[in-house]
């Protein structure tokens, strides 16, 4: 028989797929960022002009704000094969603003 009856069909060889990644910033070069998380290992973010920078209080940054050791959360399609994040539509910056002791 050629008939199947499923809800779900998935192609595991399909490598890429849009997810959201937070890690620790362990290299910058130009627009591409070197991120070190804990499910996934390290992994290669490319953002570009299309990008949006947010700081943890949803005020907009620049790529120049993030800098190394900084930690980020990155919305984008993720190349599993590769360890690659690219068509990055948001990077949010949890180390900015500093929080200041009273």
């Amino acid at each position: 028989k050629t008939t199947i009856l499923a809800k779900f069909i998935r192609n595991i060889s399909i490598q890429k797929r849009f997810g959201v990644f937070i890690g620790k910033i362990t290299s910058l070069s130009g627009s591409t960022i070197y991120i070190d998380t804990s499910g996934r290992g390290s992994q290669t973010v490319t953002v570009n002009s299309n990008t949006k920078f947010t700081d943890r209080t949803g005020k907009t940054i620049a790529l120049s704000d993030v800098l190394v050791g900084h930690r980020i959360k990155v919305r984008g399609l993720w190349d599993k094969s590769n360890s690659t994040i690219t068509e990055v539509t948001y990077l949010k910056n949890f180390s900015l603003p500093k929080i200041l002791a009273p």
